[in-house]
Formats: structure tokens, sequence, C-alpha cells
């Protein structure tokens, strides 16, 4: 049984199982679904429709399966009440239809004074830690339907007592069609069992079920996420579905910044005190890139509890990897691809609109296009446009002559040109 099966199969037993049953804020282990990444925390949610990043690990693991490169990642999050919790992990994409993400999670709470049955101080102190070690795989059900599966182990001390416990995290991640820009996806976390316990009682798992939404604007400069996450299906309480939403905005006004701010109202609902709340559940933040540098920061607010402050960096690295390309539509070409060279745009597709022919693609900021055609037999491609194509997309009068038509796109950046992206074929009846 391949992967594609194995999970088709397996993600509704898990949804079944635990959907109505898992209640997320009374479980153990709640340090998993603390914040870890400072783009997430400044977006207001760990949306499921974070892609291309490292953050996706805590988000939606089916986001890694954006990331074609090799990328180690550390975060720091100096906690409320001097907690510090901490990320180290390392993505690595094997080949273009399959990637693998390691990480470990890392939480300590610092000592405690231990006191007796009647609150008297013994004089003898404690601590208490949280961590959790975990894989991740991710890939393509199809060209604009990404999955991926995260397996954690996951550890819990307190004193001289220990509890460990294994999960999964399960998503899917859609690239609408016909839609460019727009990103559904969908995951469920925490999916396991507990192994040994603090005392008898083995606990539940937080168990989180979220959904979400992106639109990406302006080749990708600037976008929207909308999220429901942590959804406590398992209540009778139909408004507790709507209260666990968070939005937040991603802007690129030059290549090397990215602004973020958000909004949690979960967290807002949570922690209110009274009518009044501030600016409780706003958060904000940045990334700063320089060559294959990423420096980022993270700001959430929780009212009287006060701020947390997240820091991460990321570097990437440059390395080499194959991929296929189709040559005339006919025969696959094996040809190597160096990572700092252009890539070729993705996702090429096509709708008909007021009887014209619209054909969109996914490709990156900076870049402009040039799109190729030929007809029926013709093995010559022909360049269509006399100046190179600023947008993702472009328009023409659907052609009268019926038959098979071809179209191919290439990237142009820096004066460099990519080779063909994958082949679209239209019908002309």
């Amino acid at each position: 049984m391949n992967i594609k099966k194995f999970l088709i199969i397996i993600i509704p037993l898990f949804v079944f199982k635990y959907l109505y049953t898992a209640d997320s804020d009374l479980s153990s282990y709640q340090f998993l679904n603390s914040f870890y990444s400072p783009r997430l925390s400044a977006l207001g949610g760990s949306h499921p429709t974070i892609k291309g990043d490292l953050d996706a690990i805590f988000g939606n693991p089916a986001g890694l399966a954006y990331l074609k490169n090799t990328r180690i990642m550390i975060n720091y999050n100096n906690h409320l009440l001097d907690f510090n919790n901490a990320f180290l992990g390392i993505h690595y994409p094997l080949n273009d239809y399959f990637n693998i993400s390691v990480g470990l999670l890392y939480m300590d709470y610092g000592k405690f004074e231990r006191v007796d049955e009647f609150a008297l101080k013994t004089g003898e102190k404690f601590d208490s830690r949280e961590m959790s070690l975990q894989s991740s795989f991710s890939g393509y059900l199809l060209d604009w339907v990404s999955y991926g599966a995260t397996l954690k182990y996951i550890y819990s001390n307190i004193f001289h007592y220990s509890a460990s416990a294994v999960a999964a995290d399960l998503g899917i991640l859609i690239s609408v069609p016909y839609l460019y820009g727009l990103d559904i996806g969908l995951n469920i976390k925490n999916l396991g069992k507990s192994i040994d316990a603090f005392d008898q009682t083995k606990e539940d798992l937080p168990f989180v079920f979220s959904v979400g939404m992106a639109k990406h604007f302006m080749k990708d400069r600037h976008s929207i996420y909308f999220g429901w996450t942590q959804l406590p299906l398992y209540t009778s309480d139909n408004t507790q579905l709507y209260k666990k939403f968070s939005i937040g905005l991603e802007s690129i006004p030059i290549p090397a910044l990215k602004i973020r701010v958000g909004y949690n109202n979960g967290t807002r609902n949570n922690l209110m005190i009274g009518d009044y709340s501030g600016v409780l559940g706003i958060s904000c933040g940045f990334a700063l890139e320089v060559g294959s540098q990423q420096l980022a920061y993270g700001y959430s607010n929780y009212g009287e509890l006060g701020g947390v402050h997240l820091f991460g960096f990321s570097y990437t690295f440059q390395t080499s990897q194959k991929r296929e390309a189709s040559s005339n539509g006919s025969s696959q070409a094996r040809v190597i691809f160096e990572l700092n060279e252009i890539p070729p745009p993705q996702q090429v597709q096509y709708r008909v609109v007021s009887g014209q022919l619209l054909i969109s693609w996914r490709g990156f900021e900076g870049a402009t296009y040039n799109l190729y055609a030929r007809h029926g037999d013709d093995p010559n491609w022909t360049k269509m446009n006399s100046k190179p194509l600023e947008d993702n997309f472009v328009a023409f009068k659907k052609p009268k002559v019926p038959g098979f038509y071809y179209f191919k796109i290439t990237a142009v950046y820096q004066g460099k040109e990519s080779y063909f992206s994958e082949q679209l074929e239209i019908i002309i009846d």
C-alpha cells in the first residue's frame, strides 16, 4: 500500500475516533499547542495554510511539501511566568515529490519550591520540563494537493515523576485550481495515546482540529490568512465553533522585509477579564532576510498576563536536486536543477471566460514570464508575447481553429530564463 492510499484510509478513521471525544483545553501535554514559531505567533494562530516554510511543521505539515531546499531553523521564546521554550529543526527534500523534516520541541518550566500537604515549605526545590521529538514527511497527492504527516515522541517530567506518549499530526493543503492564490488547509494534531503515566491514570493528548484558507495577492507579496484553530468539536455549545478563529496579514514591501500582524479571537475570549480586553489577542512581527539567512520576531499580547516575545533564525542551504521535465510533451528528460538557478512556473492551468482563454500559473516574486505555444503536430514552440509578462496570467481570444493546443511557460529573472514549465494541453472544439 503506498502512502497516498494509506492517508486516504487512515485520516477518516482517526477523525471519527477523536473528533467528538477529545477535549483540547482539559488534556495534558498542553505545551504541544504553545507557539514556537515567530511567524505563526505574529499572524495570530497556527494557520493550516502556511506553506513553503519550516514553520509549517507547527501548523500543517502538508505545507512542508512546498519547501524545496534544505533549511535549518532555531526558535526561542521566553514565555509567560519565565517559562522558556525552544525549537530546533531541519528540513531536507529527498526529491521533488517527497520531503523529510526532523525537529525537537523543548519546554522548561524552571524551578519550583516543594511544599507538604499543609502548604509548608520543605526547603527542597524541583524542576519540570517537557519535550517532543518529531519527524515529518510531506509530498503531493496531486499537483495542487499536498499532504503531510508528523510522528512525535512526547516526554514530560515533574520532580521524580515522568510520563510519555506518542502522537501524529496529519494534514492536507489544497491550492485551488483555476483560482490563483487561494489555498485551503485542513489538519488534525496530536492523535495518539499515553505510554507511561505520572501515576495510575494515562492522560489524554490535546487533540486539535483546524481548517483555514489563505489568499495571496500581487505575486504573493501580500497574503491574508484566516483559520479556525483548535476547534472544540466535542462540545454541544455551537457558539464555541466560531469563537476560536484567527486572522493574519503578511506583506512584503521589499524583498528583504516581511511585516506581519494578526488577531486571535480564542485568546481574547479565554483571557478577557470583565468587559475590557484592550489589545488582548493582537499580535505582530517581522522577518529580515539577508542572503540565505533569515531573522524573525513575533509578539503576542496576553492582556493582564503580559506579552510573549519569540525569536527565530533560519538558514537555507543551496543544494542540488534532480527533477523531471517534459520534452515536447512526448518524452521525459532527467535534468539537474540547481536551486540557485531559475525555477520554472508551477501549477499551469486554464479556464474560458467570456470567450477568452485565461491561462494562469504560480511563479515567484520579481520574475517576469514568457508564454510558448504550438498547435497540433507542429513540433516547434512559438513565443507568444513580444514583451515580458509581468502578471501570473495571460488572456487572449479563444482560437477559432479546432484541435490540440499546447502551452508552456518560462520565468525570467535577472536576465536568466528558466526551462519550460509542465505542458498544458487544451482541446478546442
